[in-house]
This record gives structure tokens, C-alpha cells and sequence, in this order.
């Protein structure tokens, strides 16, 4: 006997759900990826330009405004990561527990929190707070050294 479980994950649109899922997932962890090196990228130009020309010296407090900015689009990248993570992880113990899922297939809305509770979430992740703090003093520190 084929048990309730089994059924719907041979269902392709059950599959092809938890793939978009997946593949939602790894799209915001790559644009995450993409922050990160856009923002060391962009700082790394702008040290460069204050140290090679004398007459912008001082001005590399502008190398800030990216920082805050990517930090913002980062945090919103992860949280996004994280709802779709919450989605999929409930969609599958629905599953599991052999409930109705067919409503909520490509729906990807998850009841409970809502934008900025996730958008602080990614602020709180270490990944986030530690890179970004760590540019940050990396540009006050040449800031007050120049």
C-alpha cells in the first residue's frame, strides 16, 4: 500500500514546486554573493582614487553610502532567502503529515511574519553585520588615518 506521502511527491507539480523553491533560494544567496562583492569592489575603487589624487582626499566618507546601501539590499537578499527557505520547510512537513497541499502550491506566501520581520532578520545574521561593520571601520580607519 502507497501511503499518502509518497504520492505527493511523485506529483511533478509538488516537485516542480519545491524546485522553484529551491531554485528562488539559491538566486537570493547568489544576489547576496553578488552584494558582497559589488560593495568590496566599489569601496576598494574609491580608497584607491583617494589615495592616488590629492585633491579628493577628502572625500572617502562617500565610501560609505554604498556600504549602507548594499547593506540594506543584502539584508533584503537574505531575508528573502530565509522566507523562502520557511516556505519550503512547511510546505514539506505539510506533506509529510499528509495534509492538502494542492491550495498552496505556487502561492509563495507563508502566514506570520511579515516584510521587515524578515528584512531584520537578515540584518541580525552574522554574515550580514560582521562584513559590513568590518568595511565600515576599514573606512573610518583610513578616513581618520588620511
Amino acid at each position: 500500500m502507497v501511503n499518502y506521502m509518497d504520492t505527493m511527491f511523485e506529483k511533478e507539480s509538488v516537485r516542480h514546486y519545491i524546485s522553484l523553491l529551491q531554485e528562488n533560494i539559491n538566486r537570493m544567496a547568489s544576489n547576496c554573493t553578488n552584494c558582497k562583492t559589488w560593495l568590496i569592489t566599489i569601496v576598494s575603487a574609491l580608497c584607491a582614487l583617494q589615495l592616488a589624487n590629492d585633491a579628493i582626499r577628502g572625500y572617502l566618507w562617500i565610501a560609505l553610502i554604498p556600504t549602507v546601501l548594499f547593506l540594506a539590499l543584502d539584508a533584503y537578499y537574505l531575508g528573502q532567502e530565509k522566507r523562502f527557505r520557511d516556505i519550503e520547510a512547511s510546505f514539506v512537513e505539510k506533506v509529510k503529515l499528509g495534509e492538502d497541499v494542492l491550495p498552496e502550491l505556487y502561492t509563495f506566501r507563508l502566514s506570520g511574519e511579515h516584510f521587515f520581520g524578515y528584512f531584520w532578520k537578515g540584518l541580525q545574521s552574522p554574515s550580514t553585520w560582521v562584513m559590513y561593520a568590518t568595511v565600515a571601520a576599514i573606512i573610518i580607519l583610513i578616513i581618520n588615518v588620511l
